[in-house]
């Protein structure tokens, strides 16, 4: 693998036709030089100069390398330089729970983009524990999902205030336990919560039926035909009545991010986001 200084070592002593010369102009002793030079020969498997008493001759190879070696080092000074004069670009990979995405955050990226145009956002969704996992092992740089997470490597903040809420009628257990209630697969955050509030009210649904779709929980429960858990803010923006249960529902959505991610754009995102 070559690096950046044996190249730039590497095309100095080939302008300045000597090590001496070379090493001057690098401000190092001509022993760096030549050290450098051998590790580049290593790496290409190569010989690059021929060498004749204090005179330095390029190879067939090492006039190869040279003119690579020129281009790359051009590409990156080029590329150096477009991020100096503007820093605010990049790409940044996002993950949200469909709640996040449908609910809370369209109006927050849409005015980040208008803001930041030459910030690339690639935004997926999915459950709380997938996101996480494509998290931690660096598939994305943020995402929007139940929270606070306690994990070593992750930190978290607060976005969005969430809960799930009763919408099915009366929210009485004798009820409950003769209609079939909707809910969530074991993959998602809220099934937990659900199953933990009817093991504390002690009631069996009549039917438990997983449906992965909001449109249809809600046309279910509105015909009447059950109940349901869903997000509070999905029952008022479809103006649904409903019936807080507590705060063992509460369901807030955070930003998680590594903690050693240290990306000027990625905290900027999550600021941007949170206080728009």
């Amino acid at each position: 693998m070559f690096k950046r200084a044996q190249l730039a070592t590497f095309c100095m002593v080939v302008e300045s036709e000597s090590l001496t010369a070379a090493a001057e102009r690098l401000f190092c002793v001509p022993s760096n030089v030549t050290k450098k030079l051998k590790e580049l020969e290593m790496a290409c498997g190569v010989t690059l100069f021929e060498r004749e008493r204090n005179r330095l001759s390029l190879t067939p190879e090492g006039r190869a390398l040279y003119h690579k070696a020129k281009r790359f080092l051009a590409i990156e000074e080029r590329a150096r330089a477009q991020l100096e004069q503007d820093p605010v670009q990049g790409e940044l990979r996002l993950g949200a729970l469909d709640i996040a995405l449908s609910h809370h955050l369209p109006q927050k990226l849409a005015h980040y983009r208008a803001q930041n145009r030459r910030v690339q956002l690639s935004v997926v969704q999915g459950y709380s524990l997938d996101l996480e996992f494509q998290l931690q092992k660096g598939a994305l740089d943020v995402v929007f999902s139940d929270g606070p997470i306690e994990h070593p490597q992750m930190q978290s903040r607060r976005a969005f205030q969430e809960r799930l809420v009763f919408i099915g009628g009366a929210c009485r257990p004798a009820l409950l336990a003769k209609s079939d209630l909707y809910v969530y697969s074991r993959q998602c955050h809220y099934r937990h919560l659900v199953d933990a509030w009817l093991q504390k009210q002690q009631v069996i649904p009549a039917a438990l039926l997983e449906v992965e779709c909001y449109d249809v929980i809600f046309a279910c429960v509105t015909a009447g035909l059950g109940y349901a858990f869903v997000p509070e803010s999905l029952a008022r923006q479809r103006k649904v009545a409903y019936i807080e249960c507590g705060n063992e529902m509460r369901s807030d959505i955070y930003a998680i991010w590594r903690k050693a991610s240290d990306s000027r754009i990625l905290h900027d995102f999550i600021d941007a986001v949170i206080r728009h």
